[in-house]
C-alpha cells in the first residue's frame, strides 16, 4: 500500500500525521497520536511549512549563485515548482 502525506486515524482511533516523499518513503511522522483532530492538523501544518521554508531557502541560494554566474536557472525552477506541488504547501 502506498502511503499519502497528511492526517490519518491509527488503530486506536487517534489522529496522526505523516509526510511521504514522491517515492513513497515516509520522511516524518507525528510520533504520537492526538485525540483532537485540529491539534494534529496544527502540528502537521507547522512541520510542513518548516520543511517548505528550508527547501525553498536552499533553492533561492542556488538561484542566486546560478544568476551571478550566468547559468541557466530553468532546471532549478522546475525543482522548486515540483517541491511546491509535491508537498502542496
Amino acid at each position: 500500500m502506498k502511503h499519502k502525506s497528511g492526517l490519518y486515524i491509527d488503530e486506536s482511533g487517534d489522529y496522526r500525521w505523516r509526510i511521504v516523499s514522491h517515492n513513497g518513503n515516509i520522511l516524518a511522522d507525528s510520533g504520537e497520536g492526538y485525540k483532537n483532530k485540529q491539534e494534529c492538523l496544527d502540528q502537521y501544518e507547522k512541520v510542513t511549512k518548516s520543511i517548505f521554508v528550508i527547501i525553498m531557502h536552499d533553492n533561492v541560494e542556488q538561484l542566486r549563485y546560478l544568476i551571478q554566474n550566468n547559468q541557466s536557472v530553468l532546471p532549478l525552477l522546475d525543482v522548486m515548482k515540483d517541491t511546491i506541488e509535491r508537498y502542496r504547501i
